[in-house]
């Protein structure tokens, strides 16, 4: 039973909407370790800005390297498999794209929350 229901999602995915789920899944996954990384090392950038008693402002992840290399990686590693969906999925219903673009902004929301979190507790 449970086997069916995966495969006819699977089909579904592959077959309708040009989607292979285990490609979507290898990404999703494979992104999570470097995503971590990535936000390790935004958090120690913006914490060395922070000793240095300056005000964290928009401008620092332009103006630092590092830590604007690190919050690119982040974001791409954080969009990878939305872009997977993006570029290769056809036939996608029309109300998919607000859905996605909901997930990303609660998922940014969220992100920017613990950053700030992160940079209340040091």
């Amino acid at each position: 039973m449970f086997n069916e229901y995966i495969s006819k999602y699977y089909d579904l995915a592959a077959n309708t909407y040009h989607v292979n789920p285990v490609i979507y899944l290898v990404i999703y996954l494979a992104s999570i370790p470097i995503f971590y990384v990535a936000f390790y090392f935004v958090i120690k950038e913006l914490l060395r800005i922070k000793k240095e008693d300056k005000k964290i402002t928009p401008g620092h992840f332009v103006e630092e390297k590092k830590l604007a290399a690190w919050s690119l990686v982040l974001l791409f590693v954080y969009l990878a498999p939305y872009i997977y969906v993006g570029f290769w999925g056809q036939n996608l219903p029309v109300w998919s794209w607000p859905l996605i673009a909901a997930l990303l902004a609660f998922s940014g929301y969220t992100l920017y929350k613990k950053i700030s979190k992160s940079l209340k507790k040091s």
